[in-house]
């Protein structure tokens, strides 16, 4: 265990214990972590800024749940895509995304990349649903929530081996649907 962990697990047990300053230490941890989750599931960042900020009160409201010697990120980044995939539920609409006006056009922004890049992200979006349901959520939150394997295991209830194993076949599935899509 890493001594960032220590110090989490330590920050976590007194924010369980309603210690504002452990709040406030795992906001300013998590807040940035906890808006990128939102803004993958919403694709709108004032949404997903608002929504990391009910996930925190929700956290808050709900500290005394948190498992006793374990760390709050996990947890919190649940509560946050929760809030998040309640949100699409309930819209059911289109989101669009905002004409980013701040820089020089690039290659990057050109239609064909920009197309092109949507693509795959659906392509891989696809493939990973097409996972049985147990490797999709392995999968999901380690490829887009950036969860290691310990945080994984913990918050499936699957052992590490059992993380790394979901992870390797959904990689392989991955490296198939891409080949295919070249």
């Amino acid at each position: 265990m890493r001594a960032s962990d220590l110090d989490e697990i330590a920050v976590t047990e007194r924010f369980r214990n309603g210690d504002v300053a452990a709040f406030d230490w795992l906001f300013q941890r998590y807040r940035t972590r906890a808006s990128s989750v939102a803004r993958r599931v919403v694709r709108s960042a004032p949404d997903a800024e608002d929504l990391a900020h009910d996930a925190f009160v929700r956290a808050w409201s709900a500290r005394e749940q948190i498992v006793p010697g374990s760390r709050v990120g996990p947890w919190l980044l649940q509560i946050v895509r929760n809030l998040a995939l309640d949100l699409v539920r309930r819209r059911r609409t289109l989101t669009y995304e905002a004409l980013r006006l701040t820089h020089a056009a690039s290659r990057l922004d050109a239609p064909d990349t920009l197309a092109n890049a949507r693509l795959l992200s659906v392509r891989i979006r696809r493939s990973i649903d097409r996972l049985p349901p147990s490797q999709r959520r392995v999968a999901s939150l380690f490829l887009e929530h950036g969860l290691r394997h310990s945080e994984i295991a913990r918050l499936t209830s699957l052992s590490e081996a059992t993380v790394r194993s979901h992870l390797a076949i959904a990689r392989q599935r991955l490296r198939v649907a891409l080949a295919e899509w070249r």
